[in-house]
């Protein structure tokens, strides 16, 4: 197998709980508000401005910046998940038809399009003390610019979603909440995964390198949201730690080989500000 190569990090924000949202306490289910500006990161949108909702209209007050056009998705406290502008109504100036339907929301803040990147792929914490009952549905794109979800339900205690998300569009409270919630990131990120192949010889080689401090841990995991007839949803594979002991938790450069073949792997960064890379080697595969 032509050598594989992954990389995470360096992170420049360490980790922080609203990083992403501001803690805000909602008095219906929808939409949380995104902060303007992560740490680290970046934000962007087509609209700001404020206004109000009821039912498939939107009513706009005043703008800030942006231009407001059809096909712009829309974000608001407790405004519904992937609401978008449909039309601009022909007898009211200032009012916009949308979709899906909002309920009533007096005046608040609305921005267009917003897309929050992340200084890195990483996970995204949400912070609540909600019992069960409740879920949060965290929206975005991966590394690759393909757009993902992750739904979460809610146990008592802070959440963290299992996939990487390089952007953040939307978070999304199925219910009216119980108390605040704030989103943000943890310190860990984790790298793009690799896939072996499963009907080569097993044995794989791999070499991990460290640049600046970092500590890390491989990774491994048979569950594959590629299969053809047992397919994992890839935010509830189950990962592993390395059975070598010396690639768990560790924080200098490694090399070890593996005498079997698992499906997938990938290198969490569990903390530091330094970058971690990983080359894997299988053994009698021909790139095809």
């Amino acid at each position: 197998m032509r050598p594989i190569t992954v990389t995470v990090g360096p992170v420049t924000n360490p980790g922080s709980a609203t990083s992403i949202a501001a803690a805000q306490t909602l008095a219906q289910p929808g939409q949380m508000l995104l902060a303007a500006t992560p740490p680290g990161g970046a934000v962007v949108n087509t609209f700001q401005g404020n206004g109000s909702f009821a039912g498939d209209l939107f009513t706009l007050t005043s703008t800030t910046s942006g231009v407001l056009v059809p096909g712009t998705r829309l974000m608001a406290a407790g405004l519904p998940a992937n609401c978008v502008v449909v039309a601009a109504e022909p007898d009211v100036p200032g009012n916009w038809v949308i979709n899906p339907p909002a309920p009533t929301l007096g005046l608040r803040q609305v921005r267009g399009n917003q897309v929050t990147t992340l200084d890195v792929p990483r996970e995204v914490l949400v912070t609540n003390t909600e019992a069960a009952g409740n879920s949060i549905t965290v929206y975005g794109t991966n590394e690759d610019g393909q757009p993902i979800q992750e739904t979460m339900a809610t146990n008592g205690a802070a959440l963290t979603t299992s996939l990487n998300f390089a952007t953040v569009t939307q978070v999304v409270v199925a219910n009216t909440p119980a108390g605040a919630i704030s989103v943000g990131t943890t310190s860990q990120a984790e790298s793009r995964w690799v896939n072996f192949d499963p009907w080569a010889y097993g044995n794989v080689s791999y070499q991990v390198d460290v640049q600046g401090v970092a500590n890390y841990t491989v990774q491994i995991t048979n569950d594959d949201p590629m299969s053809p007839t047992n397919p994992v949803p890839p935010d509830l594979v189950t990962w592993f730690p390395d059975p070598n002991a010396g690639m768990v938790g560790a924080s200098t450069p490694q090399f070890a080989v593996w005498q079997f073949v698992p499906l997938w792997a990938r290198v969490l960064l569990n903390s530091g500000a330094g970058a971690v890379t990983a080359t894997f080697v299988q053994t009698g595969v021909v790139n095809r």
